[in-house]
C-alpha cells in the first residue's frame, strides 16, 4: 500500500521537472489504481480458494468419518440398563416357551421361578430369567439363570460376567467362569453360548466343589429327558415281599427278615404309575441294629421301568467312586446329613437299576457289607 502511494506522489511531483501532457494524468492514475485492485483481487482469490478447498475436504472426509463412527456404534449394539427393562412373571415356563416359539435351555424344577424382561420403549422381548433354591446336603444353593434373546443388544446386568478368568468344557460346551468368595460363601459366575443363544449363570453356594458341572449338566439333562416326580406314583404297602415278587413274576433282590434280624425293623412298598397302573418301584425302608447297638438306616429303591427318569433319583447321578462287589460293578459316593454320614450307592442287577441310601454314624465298610448282604440273596437262591 505504501509503495502504491509513493508512485502517485512521484507522479505529482513530475511537473516541477518536466512538461506534462494533462490528458495523460487520468490514464496514469487509472493504471496505478488498477494495479492496486488487481493485487487485492489476487489476495481475495487466494482466500476464497483456500476456503473452497477446506469446504471440499470437509464435504468429502466428514461423511466418511461420520459413516465409520456410526458403523462402529452400530456394531456395538444398543445398551440397556436394568431400569429400561420391564419384568413380567411367567406362570408356566414350558407353555410360555411353546407359545412364543422359543427353543432354549431352562430349569424344570418346581422351585424355579421364571420371568421375562422386555424393552420399556418397544416392549420387545429381551431376556428370560430363572431363579431357584436347591437344597444340597442340608445347605441351600441359590441359582440364577439369564437367557439373552435380543442378540444385537448389550445389558448392564451382564457387566459382572466380563473378564471371567477360567474356562472348561461341560457337556461338550465351552464354559467361561470364575469362583470368588464373598460374605455368603462362594459365588460362581459362568457364561456360555448354546445354539447361538448366550446364557449367564450365577450360583451362590457354601461349597463350590462340583456345583458348576452339576447345574449346567442339569440344564442339558432336563431338555434331553423327562424326569417324573413322586406325584405320579401311587404307593402301596407290601405285606409279604416274597409273595409279591412271585405274584408279579419279578426277578429282584430284597432284604429278607432273616437279613434284617430280630432287632431290626422296616417296611416294604410298591409303586405304580398313576395314569397307567404300571408297576414302577419296589422299595424298602429298614433299620439295622449293629453289634455296637447303633442304628443304620437303609433305603432301597428298585426301578422296575428302567426307561423312566425320576427327580428323586438325580442325587445318584455322577457318583464319584466305584468298586466291584460279588462280581457287580457298584458306584458310590459319601456325603453328610446333619450329624449322620450318608452313602449313596447304585448298581444294576438283571437289567434293573438299584439305588441304596445308607445312613450311619460310621460308614467304614458299610457299603461293602450292605451291598454284599443284598447280593447274597441271589447266591442263596442259586444254592437252593
Amino acid at each position: 500500500m505504501k509503495q502504491e502511494k509513493d508512485k502517485w506522489e512521484e507522479f505529482k511531483e513530475l511537473p516541477d521537472a518536466y512538461e506534462i501532457n494533462d490528458d495523460l494524468v487520468p490514464k496514469v492514475k487509472y493504471e496505478i489504481f488498477r494495479e492496486k485492485h488487481a493485487k487485492r483481487r489476487i489476495h481475495w482469490q487466494a482466500i476464497v480458494a483456500s476456503i473452497t478447498i477446506c469446504a471440499i475436504g470437509v464435504g468429502v472426509f466428514m461423511p466418511i468419518y461420520l459413516s465409520n463412527h456410526i458403523k462402529e456404534e452400530g456394531d456395538e449394539g444398543k445398551y440397556y440398563s436394568e431400569n429400561k427393562l420391564i419384568k413380567h412373571p411367567i406362570e408356566n415356563i414350558e407353555e410360555y416357551l411353546t407359545e412364543n416359539d422359543l427353543d432354549v435351555l431352562y430349569y424344570t424344577e418346581e422351585t424355579a421361578k421364571s420371568i421375562s424382561m422386555s424393552i420399556q420403549d418397544s416392549n420387545e422381548l429381551a431376556l428370560i430369567c430363572q431363579e431357584m433354591d436347591v437344597i444340597d446336603e442340608n445347605l441351600v444353593d441359590n441359582i440364577q439363570l439369564q437367557i439373552q434373546l435380543m442378540l444385537d443388544a448389550k445389558f448392564g446386568m451382564f457387566t459382572i460376567f466380563e473378564n471371567l478368568t477360567n474356562s472348561c468344557s461341560i457337556s461338550e460346551i465351552l464354559i467361561e467362569y470364575s469362583v470368588e468368595q464373598n460374605v455368603e460363601g462362594n459365588q460362581i459366575l459362568a457364561k456360555f453360548t448354546y445354539e447361538s443363544i448366550p446364557y449367564y449363570l450365577k450360583i451362590q453356594t457354601d461349597d463350590a466343589t462340583g456345583k458348576l458341572e452339576k447345574y449346567i449338566n442339569m440344564l442339558f439333562e432336563e431338555q434331553e429327558e423327562t424326569y417324573l416326580d413322586d406325584g405320579v406314583i401311587v404307593n402301596s404297602v407290601v405285606e409279604d415281599p416274597q409273595a409279591f415278587i412271585d405274584g408279579n413274576n419279578l426277578d429282584i433282590l430284597y432284604y429278607s427278615d432273616d437279613m434284617i434280624g430280630p432287632m431290626g425293623m422296616g417296611n416294604t412298598m410298591s409303586g405304580k404309575l398313576e395314569d397307567t397302573g404300571e408297576l414302577t418301584f419296589f422299595s424298602q425302608r429298614l433299620m439295622f441294629i449293629t453289634e455296637e447297638m447303633t442304628v443304620d438306616e437303609l433305603s432301597l429303591q428298585i426301578l422296575l421301568l428302567p426307561d423312566k427318569k425320576f427327580s428323586k433319583l438325580k442325587m445318584y447321578e455322577n457318583l464319584p467312586d466305584s468298586m466291584t462287589i460279588s462280581g457287580i460293578q457298584v458306584e458310590y459316593g459319601y456325603t453328610d446329613k446333619g450329624q449322620r454320614k450318608v452313602a449313596l450307592i447304585k448298581f444294576t442287577y438283571n437289567g434293573l437299576p438299584y439305588f441304596l441310601d445308607i445312613q450311619a454314624d460310621d460308614l467304614e465298610g458299610k457299603v461293602e457289607y450292605y451291598v454284599g448282604l443284598l447280593l447274597s440273596g441271589a447266591e442263596n437262591s442259586l444254592v437252593a
